[in-house]
């Protein structure tokens, strides 16, 4: 049964079936991100891509999951093995994370503002990465710019 609920016209393309079989109800990202107020006050530049983390300026500011404890941050750290290597695991261990247990614990350590850098979970629109996507109609700066 084809059924579309009132709205149905402002869900962004890809986010419902063109028939109404479906629509998304929640959209999350989870890969890295960061509080860019956070980064500015300590001079520091925004990452550009995960392989960046590694970088020494990023040092003491990431916060993670234990990659063992959950299979979605063992599935991120996988894929950025994947694409960055060994090499990017050995600089990373030197960057001094704070690891905690749960996949929410990256964004609570950024939202208490102990960490400006979430690393392989999920977080808040207000407090993110990703730049190119959601459109004019947003609700946030963030959103604005997706």
């Amino acid at each position: 049964m084809a059924y579309k609920p009132a709205g149905a016209n402002q869900v962004y393309e890809g986010f419902s079936d063109p028939d109404g079989t479906w629509t998304s109800h929640a959209v999350f990202t989870f890969s890295y991100f960061y509080d860019e107020a956070q980064l500015a006050a300590k001079g520091v530049p925004v990452p550009k891509t995960a392989e960046d983390l590694a970088d020494p300026k990023y040092r003491d500011l990431i916060a993670s999951a234990y990659p063992h404890d959950d299979d979605a941050t063992l599935y991120v750290y996988a894929k950025y093995i994947e694409a960055y290597g060994w090499d990017w695991v050995r600089r990373m261990a030197e960057q001094k994370i704070e690891f905690r247990r749960g996949s929410q614990t990256p964004d609570e350590a950024v939202t208490a503002r102990r960490k400006a850098i979430g690393l392989a979970g999920s977080a808040p629109f207000n407090v993110s990465t990703v730049r190119e996507a959601v459109g004019k109609n947003a609700t946030s700066d963030y959103l604005a710019r997706l």
